[in-house]
């Protein structure tokens, strides 16, 4: 696959944690980094595992506020594991990717959501899910198990397929699109790179922040008060896209 990006990342693995920085990833390990599952199981253990919901601050319960809390702790055990070289933060890692992977659904779903089909649709579906995927694919890159790599393109074959047309979210619902187009890059499979720009292109007409990348060209930027994290997404969408595509359009809005 032809990539536009100006530089690679380097595997997880591939460079190790030495001296000052070591000493503190390994307190990192014995400290919450290391045992935060056990003393969250609720929020950090089960939600992809047993799809549990977990609270809200405002008292709702959603699913997808567990796939973020917990899609991001993994995906952070996982590097710890891989940058120090630790063999038992890798068996934890590898135990939470197998349980992960068996309850991949037949249509390809790998999540949280266990609702009927009106929910599949909230924004943190796709938002949360993504962290998970990410999780996932750290430990793809640190292993090279071809079965991790083949659960998550199946996923994201879902997302295209389900969340096509007007079936997307405009708040941070969009960061689905970076695991999409990790998959899009190591297969070719241009339904994965449609769904982003469609995804792209949904936004420009949705937006509640004014962030899409016709936003970001605009000579007088809309000053808006929103979600670091949403707007986080917002702004590494046109680099990603310009990466996988070449397009002049998403690189003046980088």
């Amino acid at each position: 696959m032809k990539t536009y990006a100006k530089r690679k990342t380097l595997p997880l693995g591939s460079i190790r944690a030495r001296g000052f920085l070591k000493e503190q990833l390994e307190r990192s390990k014995d400290g919450m980094g290391g045992h935060l599952p056990e003393i969250e199981p609720g929020m950090i253990a089960d939600p992809y595992i047993h799809k549990t919901v977990v609270k809200q601050w405002d008292g709702g319960e959603i699913s997808g506020w567990g796939a973020e809390i917990s899609g991001n702790y993994y995906a952070g055990l996982i590097q710890l594991a891989f940058t120090l070289d630790d063999e038992e933060l890798k068996r934890k890692a590898e135990e939470w990717v197998d349980a992960v992977l068996k309850t991949q659904r037949p249509d390809g779903y790998l999540g949280t959501y266990n609702e009927p089909d009106a929910k599949i649709y909230e924004d943190y579906n796709a938002w949360g899910n993504a962290c998970g995927m990410r999780a996932l694919l750290f430990y793809y890159e640190a292993t090279g198990r071809q079965d991790v790599f083949d659960a998550v393109y199946r996923c994201m074959l879902w997302f295209a397929k389900v969340w096509s047309g007007e079936h997307k979210t405009c708040y941070a619902g969009a960061l689905i699109t970076e695991p999409v187009l990790y998959c899009y890059e190591r297969t070719g499979d241009r339904r994965l790179l449609e769904f982003a720009e469609e995804y792209a292109e949904y936004l420009c007409k949705h937006t509640i922040f004014a962030n899409s990348y016709l936003d970001f060209t605009d000579p007088k930027l809309k000053y808006n008060a929103n979600h670091t994290a949403a707007y986080g997404v917002a702004v590494r969408l046109p680099a990603l896209l310009y990466a996988a595509t070449g397009k002049k359009k998403y690189l003046d809005a980088s």
